[in-house]
């Protein structure tokens, strides 16, 4: 046995000399340490797990074409190999060195804990689907008891010699680093341990920090997970796949999915369940509108480096449209006829009724003045163009005959205010009576923004702080969730896409199960009412609006438009306390809270290069949000605003950010320096990629020039025009 120490801990680590004595003496220790459990209704299906949340990581190391003796072809793709493998089981660590040594240790686990059939052990995997891409050739798996998200994220995998991998990263949502910080008892991990671009094969010689950084990972994991699932009320062999599932439980024990004895708001919800059942044509035009927030850049000020920029944000946005709006479908939706009037569909909205519809734009042209053009490129249809095209980031401006877009009727006024058009024309379209969600669901939420509130700030309440906080935009995730999404199956093959259902024949089934507590048409309302109450905050800013994200923008000269923002505040403030449920909550020194209102963060210095491109200023402290860059590294690597401009280089080696190679079945040997073999079968590799920060060149030119606006008209995609007859 190896012994390392760390800070004032020891650590004993089994290696492959020691692991079967090891593995035999745990199985002797804990052979009871068993909890049968239930699967199927005459409760005779009893799987027996084991009460410990065992975990299981390797080590790998990276190579290019011409590192050792891997392949001279300089185009062949980077490989990996693990050089290091550990377990985590009741607290007993035991690591090996290669393959073989790993699949007898898996072997010895198997067969002295008595696993198969209906016995089963729990191993948490921190990605599992990075270790599934070593894995996949040597786990025999079961396909039809498996689940993964797409074709390289397994999440749950059951093995026919009885082991069941969980991934602890989908089911908490954290970085390991976050989880063992905020729920290991004891462990934590400590990523600083180990230069992670040394090359190190299953025979170089390890120093004692690569072996307490590899324990410190399986010991941190295992011994944050019972506490993270006890604040939960589950267990470590409950089926809680991602993080939304715990809240998904709640949900459903809140509206009375298996419950006897239901209460009277319990079956009214149901009803309305019923009510919003739909078709396939319904569904698909749900799809077509489905949207998310809306992030957007005035490219007046693209560019330049804005000083003392104000920073508004809505209080809880998304819960704020759930509980406080009467403008959701709830009754039975019926059809439009095709051609009804724009007139219609305004008095439809104002008298309780949700509408939604394929509408044709005929010439539509963007308004002079509009900072954040609303119709999407990547949401509409070209039915009739000459071929050039005005876009600005993605946002359509000008340049088309004929264009179809689906929204709901609340997004018509947002339209008809920043647009010009020879004429406006319904295709198809559905209709329904609005009005609040069920009150189950309000005060469900209420609770959630509530808890959160009176928490924030409790030192003792850390923990049902951080729950509530995951909590309370999680109903409006599972809302927004597409029912019929693709289905992945494990197979000998690996991970391959499922032949799709007809949407028919799901929603038959799906709309009878107890999967559907949700209809998808809320979450794609409530994503509607945040684009339409951010407009509002837009239009507000007018000529000083800077930046947009979902729910919050900037702006400058805040003398100025913080007194219209607060207006607005006031005026939606009123509306929103109609709804009849209290809405301001106090945190820890008594300050009032309301769902729904507008906060401004401190003052900053602020430029932006378009959506999810901009670096702030604030109290000294330069931030930067980019997408595919760290916030931290980057914000080091900009170091001052004046450095934020376009053709800035994120270095791969300073940020972290890695790209992977996924290398499928290969299985071939490669040698060390030595001589000795080296086996390499599936794995993912991974290489440090740089980010620049650049703009698209039909964006560039679409930018302000020395004040002046222009557009600038650049070739349609031809793919996507196609000539109907509407």
């Amino acid at each position: 046995m190896r012994l390392v120490k760390h800070q004032n801990d020891e650590i004993w680590i089994n290696e492959y000399q020691d692991a079967l004595t090891c593995i035999q003496r745990l199985s002797r220790a804990f052979e009871g340490d068993i909890t049968p459990v239930s699967r199927g209704g005459n409760g005779r299906n009893r799987i027996e797990y084991y009460n410990y949340p065992c975990s299981f990581d390797i080590e790998t190391t990276t190579i290019k074409p011409g590192e050792l003796d891997y392949a001279y072809d300089p185009e062949a793709p980077p490989i990996a190999f693990p050089y290091l493998f550990q377990w985590n089981i009741y607290g007993s660590v035991i690591m090996c060195r290669t393959y073989s040594e790993a699949v007898q240790i898996f072997a010895w686990l198997s067969e002295y804990f008595r696993l198969g059939g209906n016995r089963k052990m729990i191993i948490f995997d921190h990605n599992l689907s990075y270790e599934y891409g070593y894995w996949k050739d040597l786990w025999k798996v079961i396909p039809d008891r498996c689940f993964a998200l797409d074709d390289h994220h397994p999440v749950t995998i059951y093995t026919e010699d009885g082991f069941v991998f969980r991934d602890s990263y989908k089911m908490t949502n954290m970085s390991l680093e976050t989880l063992t910080k905020d729920w290991s008892p004891k462990w934590k991990k400590d990523k600083e341990l180990i230069d992670y671009s040394e090359l190190r094969t299953p025979y170089s010689k390890l120093d004692d920090n690569v072996y307490i950084y590899s324990a410190l990972d399986v010991l941190s994991l295992s011994d944050a997970i019972e506490p993270f699932l006890d604040a939960r009320g589950e267990r470590i062999w409950t089926k809680c796949p991602t993080s939304t599932s715990f809240i998904r439980k709640d949900l459903k024990k809140e509206i009375g999915i298996g419950v006897k004895n239901r209460t009277p708001q319990q079956h009214n919800y149901f009803k309305v369940l019923e009510w919003q059942k739909i078709d396939a044509d319904i569904y698909k035009m749900l799809m077509r509108l489905a949207r998310g927030g809306n992030t957007h850049a005035n490219r007046a000020i693209t560019g330049e480096l804005l000083r003392n920029v104000c920073h508004l944000d809505i209080t809880s946005s998304y819960p704020a449209q759930m509980v406080c709006y009467p403008e959701f479908p709830i009754g039975e939706w019926m059809d439009l006829e095709p051609g009804t009037e724009m007139e219609t569909i305004e008095l439809f909205e104002r008298n309780g009724l949700c509408t939604m519809f394929d509408l044709v734009l005929e010439a539509p042209r963007l308004k002079k003045g509009v900072p954040v053009p609303y119709i999407s490129t990547s949401k509409m249809t070209i039915l009739k163009g000459s071929g050039m095209i005005a876009t600005d980031n993605g946002r359509y401006m000008d340049g088309l005959d004929r264009i179809r877009i689906t929204i709901f009727g609340m997004e018509w006024p947002i339209i008809k205010a920043q647009y010009d058009f020879d004429d406006a024309v319904i295709l198809r379209g559905y209709f329904c009576r609005k009005g609040y969600l069920p009150d189950i669901i309000r005060n469900f939420v209420l609770r959630l923004y509530a808890k959160k509130t009176e928490l924030k700030g409790l030192p003792d309440k850390a923990i049902e702080y951080a729950i509530s906080k995951t909590y309370v935009n999680g109903v409006f995730g599972m809302a927004y969730t597409n029912p019929l999404r693709d289905r992945w199956e494990l197979t000998e093959l690996g991970i391959v896409l499922a032949d799709p259902e007809d949407p028919a024949e799901f929603l038959e089934k799906y709309q009878k199960s107890i999967s559907y507590f949700l209809p998808y048409a809320w979450g794609a309302m409530v994503a509607c009412l945040g684009r339409v109450y951010l407009q509002k905050m837009i239009d507000a800013a007018g000529d000083d609006f800077c930046y947009c994200d979902t729910d919050s923008i900037f702006a400058l000269h805040p003398e100025v438009v913080r007194p219209k923002i607060r207006a607005l505040e006031e005026e939606i403030k009123a509306f929103q306390r109609q709804c009849g449920l209290e809405l301001t909550y106090y945190d820890i020194k008594g300050r009032p809270h309301e769902l729904g209102g507008i906060d401004e963060e401190p003052m900053c210095d602020f430029r932006t290069y378009g959506a999810k491109k901009y670096a702030t200023v604030e109290d000294g402290e330069l931030k930067c949000t980019i997408a595919g860059v760290p916030k931290k590294a980057g914000g080091k690597i900009i170091g001052t605003l004046e450095n934020f401009r376009l053709g800035l280089n994120f270095k791969g080696s300073e940020t972290g950010k890695q790209c992977l190679w996924y290398n499928e079945a290969p299985e071939f040997k490669i040698h060390d320096e030595k001589g000795r073999e080296i086996e390499i079968h599936s794995n993912v590799a991974m290489m440090p990629v740089d980010y620049l920060l650049s703009a698209s060149p039909d964006y560039t030119e679409c930018l302000s020039v020395e004040g002046n606006f222009h557009w600038n008209f650049k070739e349609a995609d031809k793919n996507v025009i196609n000539e109907e007859d509407y």
